[in-house]
């Protein structure tokens, strides 16, 4: 089904116009693990797959359905990789596709539903996934949204985004990262099209691989073992079905590991690098929020500490700036220059606040001119002196010397 809205003389992407030929039980894998992915309040959340295939010519052939690791909520999903991987390695060195096909594998289609009053058509989140799948990972993939309404049918379509879609996307990913929050800048009917079209149904049978971890007694998917772990030791009717043996096995399991991991420092440096690179706006926030609210503790602490280290902090600081004196002059000097009127404008503002200071500057100066002045007049006097009383003590003593 065509979404109504969108104009149908947008030409579509010239990477995305080979002949795709998808197996019809794709959508009906799909459609049964969508209905188990609810909430505790029995809300439905977005499902994110993968379509993988082959290439033949221009002709695409779906051979595989992969559900990777996923976080989601009713309006977004996002893929976590894919059996302990990057979802992309696992797809070029793990799938049954790759195995038989080699360098032709390819992903041919991003699949994911939309729930909860969501319609069938591209969100502004949408559009960026499509921009950056279709730029950066899967040149031709195309998506495919299937809305889940209430009563439990649901309408699909596929899409792209238009010749003017890209490069109206490339424009906004370069000037603003909106890339994961709803916005209306690129909801617009002209930036992605339909492409029912290109697609051909057959009758082959589909692999299906699922990353995600499912409870045996309430088949609720969850993207991570760890989250599943979590629902068993919440409920005691799900433990009891999984098996308290196997569940305890389990614990233990995952204990020894995270052991192996916390010794492996190498891993988990790699670890905290990556999880920092990835997070680095939330953790830059968090940091900000906390300083905010524990200044003056903050600033207790570090009061303290700096009276009771004094010695060792001057020693450090002189034994650094003895090493690195060359660079800390540089980069006093390319500040001073970079920032001359700000700091004109600083101490200019100093000095209207604390005039009893310059007052004070002043008033020395003054004092030091009178005695430089003083201390000038004086010398030349006393210096006569000490040559005349030196000059007679000679003359006396000479004069001794021939009586």
């Amino acid at each position: 089904m065509i979404k109504s809205e969108i104009p149908q003389i947008v030409e579509i992407n010239a990477a995305a116009s080979a002949r795709i030929f998808i197996p019809k039980s794709v959508t009906e894998e799909f459609l049964k693990r969508v209905k188990a992915n609810v909430v505790e309040k029995g809300k439905q959340i977005e499902v994110l797959a993968f379509l993988i295939g082959y290439e033949d010519g221009t002709i695409r052939h779906g051979t595989e359905l992969l559900f990777p690791s996923q976080s989601g909520d009713g309006a977004k999903v996002d893929d976590i990789g894919s059996f302990g991987m990057e979802t992309s390695v696992w797809i070029a060195e793990q799938s049954q596709t790759a195995k038989i096909h080699g360098s032709k594998t390819t992903v041919i289609l991003w699949i994911h539903s939309h729930v909860q009053g969501s319609t069938c058509g591209y969100t502004s989140i949408d559009v960026h996934t499509q921009f950056r799948y279709s730029r950066l990972m899967y040149p031709g993939i195309i998506g495919q949204v299937i809305e889940i309404k209430e009563d439990g049918t649901y309408v699909s379509d596929y899409f792209t985004l238009s010749d003017v879609g890209d490069d109206v996307v490339a424009e906004r990913s370069r000037i603003n990262n909106l890339s994961n929050v709803c916005h209306d800048l690129c909801t617009n009917g002209r930036v992605y099209v339909s492409c029912q079209e290109i697609i051909a149904y057959t009758e082959e049978t589909i692999s299906v691989q699922d990353s995600r971890h499912v409870c045996e007694a309430c088949k609720k998917f969850f993207p991570q073992e760890s989250s599943l772990m979590k629902h068993l030791g919440q409920k005691s009717s799900c433990r009891t079905l999984f098996g308290l043996e196997r569940y305890d096995a389990k614990r233990v399991e995952r204990r020894i590991q995270a052991w192996k991991r916390h010794n492996d420092t190498d891993a988990r440096i790699k670890s905290q690098a990556k999880y920092r690179k990835k997070n680095q706006e939330t953790l830059a926030k968090k940091a900000a929020l906390y300083y905010s609210n524990h200044r003056e503790a903050i600033s207790q602490k570090q009061a303290i500490y700096n009276k009771l280290n004094k010695d060792t902090i001057v020693k450090r600081q002189a034994i650094y700036d003895s090493e690195h004196r060359e660079q800390v002059n540089k980069k006093q000097a390319l500040y001073n220059k970079k920032n001359k009127d700000i700091i004109a404008r600083k101490q200019a503002i100093y000095y209207a606040k604390h005039s009893k200071v310059k007052k004070k500057q002043a008033l020395q100066h003054k004092r030091n001119k009178n005695a430089v002045a003083k201390n000038r007049a004086i010398c030349p006097m006393h210096c006569k002196d000490v040559k005349t009383s030196f000059q007679s003590k000679l003359s006396m003593i000479y004069t001794k010397q021939r009586t």
